[in-house]
């Protein structure tokens, strides 16, 4: 109908820009972060370790300087990589198994403008927000900053609340689609998940996603 068009619309122009917002604020933490001369030198000195005959990156001291700042941040993962993508350091909640993002066109982007992107991923069944900056010291690429937020339940309540409609967001996993937040009734989801494949001929995929 007419009144359900204007409603889904609606939706998706909130949810538009409640997802700007967020990139807006989590793109100024990684800035931030992976702009800081201190920060950037103490990465560079850590995986200069490594470079040297018999040497190992001192991955535990960045761990440690990494996890402060991120709770510091209230990021829900934050990651060291090194200028490959390769990932040195690994910290969160979410986004376990990416442990290589060197294929992705996220860092094809960062490494050919020497400037922050950010992408929403779908991974392991959940939907999250990242960005991906440099760590530069003068026009050297030392390392990579990858910084995420969850997009999860506490995005979707304040939408369905604002619009007087249900909202359901839906994510990837191994085995498929699957709804990551909702405030539908959860025995309804199966069922979702169903007609969405039916009507725009989703297939099941894993992994990043734009």
């Amino acid at each position: 109908t007419v009144l359900e068009s204007q409603t889904l619309e609606s939706v998706r122009s909130m949810q538009r820009v409640a997802e700007n917002l967020q990139r807006s604020e989590l793109e100024l933490k990684t800035d931030i972060l992976a702009s800081n001369p201190g920060f950037v030198g103490y990465v560079s000195q850590a995986i200069a370790a490594g470079n040297e005959p018999g040497g190992v990156v001192d991955a535990a001291s960045i761990r440690d300087l990494l996890d402060e700042r991120r709770r510091q941040y209230d990021l829900d993962f934050a990651a060291v990589l090194d200028p490959r993508g390769n990932s040195i350091v690994f910290l969160g909640s979410v986004m376990q198994t990416l442990q290589d993002i060197s294929k992705t066109p996220l860092l094809a982007r960062v490494r050919a403008n020497s400037a922050k992107a950010s992408e929403l991923w779908s991974q392991d069944g959940h939907l999250v927000l990242v960005t991906l900056a440099p760590m530069l010291r003068g026009d050297t690429l030392e390392a990579l900053l990858l910084t995420g937020i969850e997009i999860d339940q506490g995005f979707v309540d304040p939408l369905a609340g604002s619009s007087h409609a249900d909202v359901a967001l839906i994510g990837y996993s191994a085995t498929g689609e699957v709804v990551v937040a909702s405030t539908l009734n959860p025995l309804t989801h199966p069922t979702l998940i169903d007609s969405l494949q039916r009507e725009t001929g989703l297939v099941p995929s894993a992994g990043a996603t734009d």
